[in-house]
């Protein structure tokens, strides 16, 4: 109870327009979106570390190669993959859990697809700097 207590108090508050209780939507707004945009650094961070290890030459692609890059790196990474939805999974509190093993094959899309678009977007921000 008290890690409960302790992770829902650290979480991000987002002003979001309210979706039907018990819904993916909803559950994606209450809880992966805070949890995204709390480990905001962090994706920037892994995903730095992948694209070394890869040597790739990102920042030279046009933004959709980039973002095609991006689905790659996760597509052909199963372990990296897995470390990214770990990452949201391990801050859920048991209810949390319990509704997104539930629901885990649609969940896992979402979550994917917010990260890579956050961390597109992250990017491009830092290359303009």
């Amino acid at each position: 109870m008290e890690r409960d207590l302790l992770i829902q108090q650290t979480r991000l508050q987002l002003d979001l327009p309210p979706t039907s209780a018990g819904s993916i939507e909803a559950f994606q707004n209450t809880c992966l979106r805070p949890l995204l945009k709390w480990h905001n650094d962090f994706w920037l961070m892994m995903f730095e570390a992948q694209l070394g290890s890869q040597k790739s030459n990102y920042d030279q692609l046009k933004p959709a190669q980039q973002i095609d890059m991006l689905r790659q790196i996760i597509q052909k990474d199963p372990s990296f993959k897995y470390q990214l939805i770990g990452v949201i999974t391990g801050w859920m509190i048991p209810a949390e859990y319990t509704f997104y093993a539930q629901h885990k094959a649609e969940i896992n899309k979402r979550i994917l697809a917010m990260v890579i678009q956050r961390v597109q977007h992250q990017w491009a921000n830092l290359q303009d700097n």
